[in-house]
Protein backbone atom coordinates (compact mmCIF):
# COMPACT_ATOMS: atom_id res chain seq x y z
CA UNK A 1 0.00 0.00 0.00
CA UNK A 2 2.86 2.49 0.51
CA UNK A 3 4.63 1.64 -2.19
CA UNK A 4 0.89 2.29 -4.29
CA UNK A 5 0.93 5.84 -2.26
CA UNK A 6 4.92 6.57 -2.96
CA UNK A 7 4.85 5.73 -6.54
CA UNK A 8 1.40 7.36 -7.12
CA UNK A 9 2.88 10.77 -5.08
CA UNK A 10 6.27 10.73 -7.06
CA UNK A 11 4.87 10.42 -10.00
CA UNK A 12 2.33 13.51 -9.59
CA UNK A 13 5.15 15.76 -8.75
CA UNK A 14 7.24 14.41 -11.59
CA UNK A 15 4.29 15.34 -13.87
CA UNK A 16 4.14 18.73 -12.08
CA UNK A 17 7.38 19.61 -12.49
CA UNK A 18 7.75 18.42 -16.26
CA UNK A 19 4.21 21.08 -16.84
CA UNK A 20 5.73 23.70 -14.91
CA UNK A 21 8.99 23.67 -16.93
CA UNK A 22 6.65 23.18 -20.38
CA UNK A 23 4.60 26.22 -19.51
CA UNK A 24 7.07 28.49 -18.19
CA UNK A 25 9.42 27.64 -21.34
CA UNK A 26 6.02 28.22 -23.21
CA UNK A 27 5.64 31.05 -21.73
CA UNK A 28 8.78 33.07 -22.41
CA UNK A 29 8.72 31.38 -26.03
CA UNK A 30 5.47 32.95 -26.85
CA UNK A 31 6.89 36.69 -25.03
CA UNK A 32 9.62 36.73 -27.58
CA UNK A 33 7.78 35.73 -30.59
CA UNK A 34 5.26 38.01 -29.62
CA UNK A 35 8.14 41.32 -29.22
CA UNK A 36 10.01 40.37 -32.58
CA UNK A 37 6.34 39.81 -34.36
CA UNK A 38 5.90 44.10 -32.92
CA UNK A 39 9.01 45.18 -34.30
CA UNK A 40 8.96 43.56 -37.34
CA UNK A 41 5.26 45.28 -38.13
CA UNK A 42 6.75 48.32 -37.21
CA UNK A 43 9.36 48.08 -39.57
CA UNK A 44 7.30 46.82 -42.00
CA UNK A 45 4.72 50.22 -41.45
CA UNK A 46 8.04 52.30 -41.21
CA UNK A 47 8.70 51.26 -44.56
CA UNK A 48 5.67 51.71 -46.75
CA UNK A 49 4.91 55.60 -44.70
CA UNK A 50 8.43 57.05 -46.44
CA UNK A 51 9.76 57.83 -42.98
CA UNK A 52 12.48 57.97 -41.56
CA UNK A 53 13.24 54.42 -40.76
CA UNK A 54 13.94 53.86 -36.77
CA UNK A 55 17.38 52.81 -36.07
CA UNK A 56 18.31 49.43 -36.00
CA UNK A 57 17.71 47.33 -33.20
CA UNK A 58 21.51 46.81 -31.71
CA UNK A 59 20.63 44.37 -28.79
CA UNK A 60 19.91 40.51 -28.89
CA UNK A 61 16.45 39.29 -30.93
CA UNK A 62 16.18 37.35 -28.02
CA UNK A 63 16.62 37.05 -24.10
CA UNK A 64 16.46 33.05 -24.44
CA UNK A 65 19.46 31.83 -23.38
CA UNK A 66 19.75 28.02 -23.24
CA UNK A 67 20.64 26.48 -20.26
CA UNK A 68 24.11 24.78 -19.69
CA UNK A 69 24.12 20.95 -19.09
CA UNK A 70 24.48 19.05 -15.89
CA UNK A 71 27.38 17.52 -17.29
CA UNK A 72 28.71 20.89 -18.74
CA UNK A 73 28.11 22.77 -15.09
CA UNK A 74 29.48 19.66 -13.53
CA UNK A 75 33.07 19.89 -15.75
CA UNK A 76 33.16 23.71 -14.45
CA UNK A 77 32.70 22.90 -11.00
CA UNK A 78 35.32 20.12 -11.14
CA UNK A 79 38.37 22.19 -13.05
CA UNK A 80 37.37 24.88 -10.71
CA UNK A 81 38.17 22.55 -7.42
CA UNK A 82 40.94 20.82 -9.03
CA UNK A 83 42.40 24.66 -9.84
CA UNK A 84 42.13 25.98 -6.43
CA UNK A 85 43.55 23.20 -5.01
CA UNK A 86 46.68 23.14 -7.30
CA UNK A 87 46.67 27.05 -6.05
CA UNK A 88 46.88 25.81 -3.10
CA UNK A 89 49.73 23.51 -3.42
CA UNK A 90 51.70 25.97 -5.52
CA UNK A 91 51.20 28.75 -2.89
CA UNK A 92 52.15 26.26 0.22
CA UNK A 93 55.82 27.43 1.30
CA UNK A 94 56.80 23.71 1.43
CA UNK A 95 59.89 24.13 3.00
CA UNK A 96 58.60 25.94 6.08
CA UNK A 97 55.98 22.65 6.04
CA UNK A 98 59.28 20.29 6.22
CA UNK A 99 60.92 22.04 8.81
CA UNK A 100 57.71 21.53 10.70
CA UNK A 101 57.62 18.60 9.93
CA UNK A 102 61.01 17.91 10.86
CA UNK A 103 61.23 19.89 14.14
CA UNK A 104 57.83 17.66 15.44
CA UNK A 105 59.10 14.39 14.37
CA UNK A 106 62.34 15.15 16.38
CA UNK A 107 60.33 16.27 19.39
CA UNK A 108 58.36 13.00 18.96
CA UNK A 109 61.43 10.98 18.88
CA UNK A 110 62.95 12.66 21.82
CA UNK A 111 59.74 12.07 23.90
CA UNK A 112 60.07 8.72 22.34
CA UNK A 113 63.43 8.53 23.63
CA UNK A 114 62.81 9.51 26.60
CA UNK A 115 59.77 7.56 27.85
CA UNK A 116 61.02 4.27 25.95
CA UNK A 117 58.42 2.36 28.00
CA UNK A 118 55.65 4.19 27.41
CA UNK A 119 56.35 3.35 23.17
CA UNK A 120 56.51 -0.77 23.94
CA UNK A 121 53.75 -0.84 25.94
CA UNK A 122 51.58 0.75 22.95
CA UNK A 123 50.80 3.27 20.44
CA UNK A 124 51.54 6.97 21.36
CA UNK A 125 48.29 8.26 22.42
CA UNK A 126 46.23 10.22 20.28
CA UNK A 127 46.04 13.40 22.54
CA UNK A 128 50.05 13.71 23.01
CA UNK A 129 49.46 13.96 18.99
CA UNK A 130 46.58 16.19 19.09
CA UNK A 131 48.79 19.02 21.39
CA UNK A 132 51.64 18.23 19.45
CA UNK A 133 49.73 19.25 16.16
CA UNK A 134 48.01 21.96 17.52
CA UNK A 135 51.61 23.45 19.05
CA UNK A 136 52.83 23.03 15.32
CA UNK A 137 50.76 25.95 14.16
CA UNK A 138 48.25 25.39 11.24
CA UNK A 139 48.64 21.89 10.23
CA UNK A 140 46.70 20.70 7.52
CA UNK A 141 45.19 17.80 7.74
CA UNK A 142 47.07 15.49 5.34
CA UNK A 143 50.92 16.97 7.68
CA UNK A 144 48.48 15.63 10.91
CA UNK A 145 48.18 12.31 9.33
CA UNK A 146 51.85 12.48 8.20
CA UNK A 147 53.20 13.26 11.63
CA UNK A 148 51.04 10.69 12.96
CA UNK A 149 52.31 7.79 10.50
CA UNK A 150 56.00 9.28 11.37
CA UNK A 151 54.95 8.75 15.35
CA UNK A 152 53.56 5.01 14.52
CA UNK A 153 56.91 4.32 12.64
CA UNK A 154 58.95 5.71 15.11
CA UNK A 155 57.67 3.66 17.97
CA UNK A 156 57.68 0.81 15.72
CA UNK A 157 61.04 1.11 15.60
CA UNK A 158 61.91 1.48 18.83
CA UNK A 159 59.95 -1.84 20.07
CA UNK A 160 61.94 -3.28 16.81
CA UNK A 161 65.11 -2.48 18.56
CA UNK A 162 64.17 -3.38 21.73
CA UNK A 163 63.05 -6.83 20.47
CA UNK A 164 66.60 -6.82 18.93
CA UNK A 165 68.40 -6.22 21.73
CA UNK A 166 66.75 -8.81 24.30
CA UNK A 167 66.69 -11.46 21.78
CA UNK A 168 69.50 -13.47 21.36
CA UNK A 169 69.55 -16.02 17.90
CA UNK A 170 72.26 -19.00 18.26
CA UNK A 171 71.82 -20.58 15.02
CA UNK A 172 70.26 -18.84 11.04
CA UNK A 173 67.05 -20.25 10.59
CA UNK A 174 65.86 -22.70 8.63
CA UNK A 175 62.97 -24.00 6.74
CA UNK A 176 60.95 -27.05 8.98
CA UNK A 177 61.11 -30.24 6.77
CA UNK A 178 57.69 -30.45 6.69
CA UNK A 179 57.47 -27.13 4.67
CA UNK A 180 60.44 -28.93 2.59
CA UNK A 181 58.14 -31.44 1.37
CA UNK A 182 54.73 -29.96 0.91
CA UNK A 183 55.08 -26.41 0.14
CA UNK A 184 51.68 -24.38 -0.10
CA UNK A 185 50.52 -22.49 -3.63
CA UNK A 186 50.46 -19.15 -2.84
CA UNK A 187 48.42 -18.56 -5.85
Amino acid sequence: MAGFLLGTGSGLLAGAAVYYTLSTELEKNTLNLRNELRRSAQLVTASFTQQEPAPAFSGPISTYHAPTSFSTTLKQRWNHAIGSAVETVRETDWRVVAENAWEEGRELASRLGNNATAATTGPVPENELAALATSAGPLASQEVADVKKAAKNIADDVKMAELKATTHVDRKPQASQAGIESPKRLV
